[in-house]
């Protein structure tokens, strides 16, 4: 009935798949594409098996770490670090954390903070940086640190985020409240990761009364967690006035101009 809504199928566009291999395909129109099998890409994300899943988001890391090597090469370290946070890095894999379960994607999460880990040290100028160190680098630049963020600890908040962004799309679409099975599903495990106090919980009350977007909001709660939690473990109180200071309005323009080479966070 397309057709007569004014609705034309693009055929060059268009490839129907099933995920059973080796499944009949013979009933679609001639000329149209198929494919049978584990997975297919569907506006930049991998649907299917996990192990295509996999696969495909590590594609897409091997394709940053060419660019990366490329920006390390880099004399100008100004623009090498906007480059990495702006352009190269994150950028390029947030949507593949959105829309890929972090269980499904564990090497390529692990392989893409192996690149940022390589990325930072040469930022630094190879210079020896800590577990401490690594961790302010990878906070939020609002949350004091260096905006390289690291997938690992963004990935579950992504995610969810992503997931509860549509809720009520799904809930029309399947005819019942989702909310209650995502309080469950998602919300319960993303509040334990965090071992957040009760007064702190997330639930999907607060999602809705939220002006931000889930994922936003999830995120700020993850990262407001981290860095307290980094705050705590500095252990003189220059270390963590610095720390408090450099998460001020107009830190970023500071770290956006100011050449880093050698310089070390928590001292």
């Amino acid at each position: 009935q397309g057709p007569s809504h004014g609705l034309h199928l693009s055929r060059s566009d268009t490839v129907v798949w099933s995920p059973v291999p080796g499944a009949d395909m013979s009933g679609f129109p001639p000329g149209l594409a198929t494919r049978a099998g584990s997975g297919c890409v569907v506006l930049g994300a991998a649907v299917g098996s996990p192990d295509f899943v996999e696969e495909y988001v590590g594609k897409r890391v091997t394709k940053i770490r060419s660019m990366v090597d490329v920006v390390c090469d880099f004399d100008d370290c100004v623009v090498q670090y906007l480059l990495l946070q702006q352009c190269v890095l994150m950028p390029r894999f947030n949507y593949q954390l959105r829309v890929s379960p972090p269980v499904c994607i564990a090497r390529a999460i692990g392989d893409f903070d192996a690149v940022l880990a390589r990325a930072v040290r040469d930022l630094f100028g190879n210079c020896d940086l800590s577990a401490l160190d690594m961790e302010r680098i990878g906070l939020p630049v609002s949350f004091s640190g260096f905006g390289l963020t690291f997938a690992g600890p963004l990935a579950l908040s992504a995610y969810s985020g992503s997931v509860l962004h549509s809720r009520e799309l799904q809930g029309s679409l399947l005819g019942f409240d989702v909310n209650p099975v995502y309080q469950t599903t998602v919300l319960d495990p993303f509040n334990s990761s965090l071992h957040l106090p009760p007064d702190q919980l997330i639930s999907y009350v607060k999602i809705t009364d939220s002006s931000k977007k889930p994922q936003e909001l999830l995120s700020d709660v993850m990262w407001g967690v981290r860095s307290q939690e980094l705050l705590g473990r500095l252990l003189s109180p220059y270390s963590k006035a610095v720390f408090t200071a450099c998460g001020l309005p107009g830190s970023g323009a500071l770290l956006s101009h100011v050449p880093a080479f050698g310089s070390s966070f928590t001292n």
